[in-house]
């Protein structure tokens, strides 16, 4: 199997440190080794990326807060979310009502610096009852949640998903 392939951009540099986030080259998934070296903030931006790249624009876009779901409407099922207040970054399986989130099943909660692009520092994760902020801990299970999300989900083709812009209040839930 071969390892995971990074998209070589000005923004998100292939060679740039782990931690920071990476657009991964997801063209051939299914010959990829999917090893535990694929951090959240490089699936957070490809699937936004993906999704449309203006949605990643609006997503590095510090003035607003970000929202991102794979549900449509106001669909109770489990879906991805992606969510940004200020340098706060949550990304996790959970339900929305409209916009605010009503269940996390899995929670990874990240930090940034001045940019979207800088390294993303881990701050807690909880999956269920299970929760931890050490940051090795943090980093294994955002890790595990990663191949678990690339193994289950074919992002070769049209992606879909609904991104927010809020300015002002916004609730987190959960």
């Amino acid at each position: 199997m071969a390892p995971i392939k990074y998209i070589d951009t000005p923004r998100f540099p292939a060679d740039a440190p782990m931690g920071c986030p990476h657009l991964l080259d997801i063209t051939d998934l299914k010959s990829v080794s999917i090893s535990y070296k694929i951090h959240v903030a490089d699936l957070v931006v490809t699937v936004l990326n993906k999704h449309h790249p203006s949605t990643l624009e609006k997503f590095l876009d510090l003035k607003s807060n970000f929202v991102f779901n794979t549900s449509k409407g106001n669909n109770q099922n489990p879906s991805l979310l992606i969510i940004r207040k200020g340098k706060t970054i949550r990304c996790g399986y959970g339900t929305m009502k409209g916009l605010r989130v009503q269940d996390w099943l899995t929670r990874h909660i990240y930090s940034i610096g001045e940019r979207v692009s800088d390294k993303w520092s881990p701050v807690s994760y909880s999956i269920g009852t299970l929760s931890g902020k050490e940051e090795e801990a943090v980093l294994e299970q955002g890790n595990v949640f990663v191949a678990d999300f690339l193994c289950n989900n074919d992002l070769s083709g049209q992606w879909g998903g609904q991104a927010t812009i809020r300015t002002g209040c916004f609730i987190f839930g959960g």
